[in-house]
């Protein structure tokens, strides 16, 4: 395959930013999801189904890191390859940019982060709402939380995989002359199944220490431990980009249609059923189930999303001319939220937010009791952005976050990020 953008890529990243607008949207505006005890009641009535469907969309945040491994071994071994780069460079001009996300998921957590005012019983939040957010719903509650920075967020979890990505992407093709994609499939497929099985003892003896460290105040330390251990840390999620890195490998080397298709086939099955074992296998009492439950979701779900991406590539990227071309044209709305996904991430609560505030003037704010209200705010905020990003795009997208991340990389390394291609679209 020639070494261009994956439409596929846009696209799925694309679904997975629609699916978190609508997906945030129900969790931190309706009420049914505000307590243990509201989610409980509404897990006994006629909105299961409906209940068990959002949960599995939730489960889409998986994509993110799975992508970003695809995204990045594709990008580094292009430069490095076809000679535009040295493999030193390439590897600190992926740990800038992973720095750079962590930056900004520091003060996305800080300042524009999703969440809710207070726990359970007057406890923390277990998401605390960020000051511009909570400043438009109610400015009188606004308040700091320590788990807003000891706690990883997404971006940082995408960051610190980056740098990750980025290291072993650029070891591996140091060594492309002695060994092939094919070993380097092998050692990356052993290197991801560690890091996800490794997700059930993470769970289960690095938690109670962050918990210790928390406790006792040492911020610094829970920070660490809790980008290993908390959700959206590093275990399980890195075996996700670990694995994407094996996809991205093969597409940017250019690997045989039949060859590569068998080979990502057999390892999604492969990664579903290590997920079935594990579920058989590991005590199940421990750590409340969550470690050994945990585990064989993420290998399940990994599995699924390398099938669904198979799917993709054959629909976008693996077929004729005249098909692709169709088929960009009518999925444009689509991959323009996967181009500015970022974007969308770190400004959809305060869209959202100003937005209700709108709504409650209109219609007061018991509409938030409801399902059907909550769905359908959530889709006129789905709305709002897609008509955004479309009157964004005459101007190429200027003053974004995508924007100003290829503005920042120029500046520190001196290099064009080839991620930010707008002119694509």
């Amino acid at each position: 395959m020639k070494h261009q953008r994956l439409l596929s890529i846009d696209f799925l990243r694309g679904i997975a930013i629609i699916v978190l607008i609508i997906i945030h949207r129900m969790h931190y505006h309706w009420e049914g999801m505000n307590s243990h005890e509201s989610m409980k009641e509404q897990m006994t009535g006629p909105l299961l189904p409906i209940l068990i469907f959002l949960i599995v969309l939730l489960s889409m945040a998986g994509l993110f890191y799975f992508l970003t491994g695809i995204v990045n071994a594709y990008s580094v071994q292009g430069r490095i390859v076809n000679g535009k780069i040295r493999w030193q460079k390439a590897v600190c001009f992926g740990m800038a940019g992973g720095l750079w996300l962590v930056v900004l998921n520091y003060i996305q957590r800080l300042f524009f982060m999703n969440g809710f005012f207070g726990g359970d019983q007057g406890i923390a939040p277990q998401y605390p709402v960020g000051y511009l957010t909570g400043l438009i719903r109610d400015a009188g509650q606004v308040r700091f939380y320590w788990q807003q920075v000891t706690e990883p967020g997404t971006l940082s979890l995408i960051g610190l995989l980056v740098i990750i990505v980025s290291i072993l992407t650029g070891w591996l093709l140091h060594y492309r002359n002695r060994i092939n994609l094919h070993q380097m499939h092998g050692v990356l497929i052993i290197l991801a199944m560690a890091a996800l099985v490794a997700s059930v003892y993470v769970k289960l003896y690095v938690t109670p220490l962050y918990e210790a460290h928390f406790a006792d105040g040492n911020y610094l330390k829970a920070a660490l431990l809790g980008h290993v251990c908390q959700d959206f840390s590093l275990f399980p999620y890195l075996g996700y980009a670990i694995i994407g890195m094996a996809v991205g490998l093969s597409l940017a080397f250019g690997e045989k249609k039949k060859v590569f298709f068998r080979k990502s086939t057999l390892t999604a099955l492969g990664l579903m059923g290590s997920g079935i074992l594990i579920y058989l296998v590991f005590d199940k009492d421990k750590f409340g189930g969550r470690g050994t439950l945990g585990a064989m979701a993420s290998l399940v779900e990994l599995g699924f999303f390398v099938l669904f991406l198979l799917i993709l590539l054959k629909a976008f990227d693996y077929t004729k001319s005249n098909k692709q071309q169709k088929r960009k044209l009518n999925t444009r709305w689509i991959r323009r939220f996967g181009m500015l996904s970022l974007t969308v991430f770190i400004l959809e609560p305060v869209l959202a937010e100003g937005v209700k505030k709108g709504v409650d003037l209109l219609a007061g704010n018991s509409w938030s009791n409801q399902f059907l209200p909550v769905l359908l705010f959530s889709g006129f905020c789905l709305f709002l952005w897609h008509l955004i990003l479309k009157l964004w795009q005459k101007i190429g997208f200027v003053g974004s976050l995508e924007w100003l991340t290829a503005w920042v990389l120029l500046k520190l390394t001196r290099k064009k990020s080839g991620k930010v291609n707008f002119g694509e679209l």
